[in-house]
């Protein structure tokens, strides 16, 4: 095909280009670069498509506007190049080393001032941290990125001073959303001084993927925050919520959330609201915990890797963590504190609190008495028989201590299982069918209810440390299949020590199948893992 008279002309020309490597130097006989175009068609192994991103990030200069250098792939490793300037800000900030008791704090660099009074009852303007979406970014077409902040790190007065300390550990956090882009979150902790990132000083206290166990996927702030190590470098001791004044320090504002409608201050007719995203209203008074507050190792587990400052909230006490649950405290002038009273400084927490002090020690005044004394207790199925239809099933049964080698337990003359007037103390053997879908025909019961057993009213003592009942009610003629004896129920207890056992103590239930017609018992399917359900429960337990 014969090429036109103009396009062999431009061939020619760029061929000459080329051969004299002008190429680099066409805007003109200075020798300067020109603008830097658009990203061209996409090279292979090059991809704009992506379920997901993984950043990493390849040079970071912080000495006055910080430099970024990082680059970006998808899920299957092949770098992308659909970022734009619009998908890409920056945070800031450097840990500062307590002292005089106080705890290690995060300090963003770039803040700004919110306005009070466009909505909610604030009336003082404060200070809150932000991000820095850049003075320039580049879009190098091949998986890497260029990023300028627009904040000099050296020079920030306003509306905070916050000096440039190289020698404290720092932390870029990274966030990539909009225009559809898939949310990332990525983090650099490194000490600028020398650039080291191993051995520094650091302060994880919780990890996203504990808090993910309950919230599926954390995503504030329109979305695009779902990393905790990401929010902690706003959300520090120098951000406060001009709309409602309530401060915005991640520890305060976090475990407020979590206590909600438990809180002193919404029990006594307040309300704990933050204006958070695009000014929209944030009403946690009604919240309630799906489990015991003071279970706080369901959040903060120090043995974890990614938290190894996650027992700090037993053996680094601090009026901003405890006063944030305890919010009618006021430590200033000792109001609630007890005998304590007046705490003048961090310092003087740990006084009291810890392991014979005053107050014992933070862990201690956290257990969750049901919890500890539930562990006493094992249910055990030990026989079931006589399950043919028309038959009366007979089941053996015990309850162990599992803290004394499953030495069997007294439920005849056990303070804990005698407390029958009020039900404090309760055991039932119950029989259902048919393990297909349970159904329970010919129970007796309705609607759909299986046999239940009074054990502790209707139980026969062995003479080996087991019991067992028989059932007044015959397996129907009809039934097929297999059915399923559980034992349940809860023994009593005297947390308060004044010598009543009412208090209900929660116990595993012991499940076990047995055959009605099938040759071997076969289990009911498993539909929902019970492991999962405490996720977010800790110890389900109902009716």
């Amino acid at each position: 095909m014969r090429q036109p008279a103009g396009m062999r002309s431009a061939i020619r020309c760029l061929s000459l280009v080329l051969a004299l490597g002008l190429l680099q130097a066409c805007s003109g006989d200075d020798g300067s670069a020109g603008p830097e175009g658009p990203p061209g068609p996409l090279p292979p192994g090059v991809t704009a498509q992506a379920r997901s991103l993984t950043v990493s990030f390849d040079s970071v200069e912080t000495e006055s506007t910080p430099q970024i250098e990082f680059s970006v792939s998808n899920e299957s490793g092949i770098p992308y190049v659909g970022l734009q300037a619009s998908n890409v800000r920056f945070t800031l900030a450097k840990l500062l080393p307590g002292s005089d008791g106080d705890p290690d704090r995060w300090q963003s660099y770039i803040n700004r001032l919110e306005t009070a009074g466009a909505v909610g009852p604030g009336t003082q303007d404060q200070i809150q941290a932000t991000a820095d979406r850049g003075s320039s970014f580049s879009n190098h077409g091949n998986g890497r990125y260029s990023f300028s902040f627009a904040t000099d790190v050296s020079q920030v007065t306003e509306p905070l001073a916050v000096s440039y300390q190289p020698e404290l550990s720092h932390r870029l956090a990274l966030q990539i959303s909009g225009g559809g882009v898939p949310v990332t979150n990525a983090v650099y902790d490194w000490r600028p001084a020398d650039g080291a990132r191993e051995g520094i000083a650091r302060r994880d206290i919780v990890d996203t993927a504990t808090c993910n166990r309950c919230h599926g996927g954390l995503a504030l702030h329109g979305g695009g925050r779902i990393e905790t190590r990401y929010c902690v470098t706003c959300h520090n001791p120098g951000s406060t919520d001009a709309n409602s004044g309530n401060i915005l320090d991640f520890t305060s504002l976090v475990h407020k959330i979590h206590r909600g409608a438990d809180l002193p201050s919404v029990r006594a007719g307040g309300e704990y609201v933050i204006w958070g995203f695009r000014n929209s209203r944030h009403d946690y008074s009604d919240l309630v915990l799906p489990q015991d507050i003071r279970n706080c190792v369901v959040c903060h587990d120090g043995a974890n890797p990614a938290t190894p400052q996650g027992d700090n909230w037993m053996q680094r006490p601090s009026v901003q963590a405890c006063g944030a649950c305890h919010d009618d405290v006021d430590f200033a002038s000792g109001t609630n504190h007890g005998p304590a009273e007046v705490a003048a400084s961090n310092s003087e927490c740990a006084i009291c609190h810890r392991e014979g002090g005053l107050a014992g020690s933070v862990a201690a005044a956290h257990a969750i008495p049901a919890r500890l004394a539930g562990e006493r207790y094992r249910f055990n199925i030990l026989d079931i028989s006589g399950t043919a239809p028309g038959e009366f099933p007979t089941v053996r049964f015990s309850v162990t201590d599992p803290d004394n080698d499953d030495a069997p337990q007294n439920l005849l003359e056990d303070p804990a299982w005698t407390n029958l007037a009020n039900r404090a103390s309760r055991l039932a053997v119950v029989i259902g069918w048919n393990t297909k879908d349970y159904h329970n025909f010919g129970s007796g019961r309705s609607p759909a209810q299986p046999i239940s057993i009074d054990a502790l009213r209707d139980a026969t003592a062995n003479g080996d440390g087991s019991y067992s009942v028989t059932s007044p009610t015959a397996i129907p003629p009809e039934v097929s299949g297999s059915g399923m004896v559980g034992l349940d129920g809860h023994p009593a207890a005297d947390f308060d020590g004044d010598g009543e056992y009412s208090d209900r103590v929660p116990v595993t239930n012991a499940v076990e199948s047995f055959a009605i017609t099938d040759g071997d018992a076969v289990d009911r399917r498993t539909v929902v893992d019970i492991a999962r359900c405490n996720d977010c429960h800790a110890q389900l337990s109902l009716h």
